[in-house]
């Protein structure tokens, strides 16, 4: 099974990825994962954050499971492999913590998806009102 874990991230978070990136890279290779750490460019009008929608719809099905790790994220216990963390086939979130979170609210600064997960994402990349929002 060709599992992947992945993180992007623009220019402005180097210094953030030169401390984060290292502990995702460790996991993935402890796991026998592969990992890829993307320098995206940023578009305009676009929030950085929205190109992740568009990476994961091409490298997904390349894939049989990819665990997305956003840049300012990090790997806190990586004796925990994917194998023992609770998931579907498709897309599993966590959930979002944040202060105005609604119970069934997720976040997708860590995610685990399968190739099933396609036409969810694919209907995210059609709602192109989301694209310059901070929080969607």
């Amino acid at each position: 099974m060709k599992t992947l874990v992945l993180t992007a991230w623009t220019e402005n978070m180097r210094a953030v990825v030169e401390v984060t990136a290292a502990t995702k890279k460790e996991y993935a290779h402890r796991h026998g994962y592969e990992f890829a750490n993307i320098l995206l460019e940023p578009k305009p009008n676009e929030y950085p954050a929205w190109a992740k929608v568009g990476v994961l719809f091409e490298i997904l099905p390349t894939v049989d499971r990819l665990l997305w790790i956003d840049a300012d994220s990090f790997i806190t216990n990586p004796e925990i492999s994917l194998e023992k963390i609770p998931h579907i086939p498709g897309f599993t979130a966590s959930r979002d913590w944040g202060v105005d979170a609604a119970l069934h609210d997720f976040s997708t600064a860590g995610l685990i998806l399968t190739p099933h997960a396609l036409p969810i994402v694919e209907l995210a990349l059609k709602k192109t009102h989301w694209a310059n929002v901070p929080l969607w």
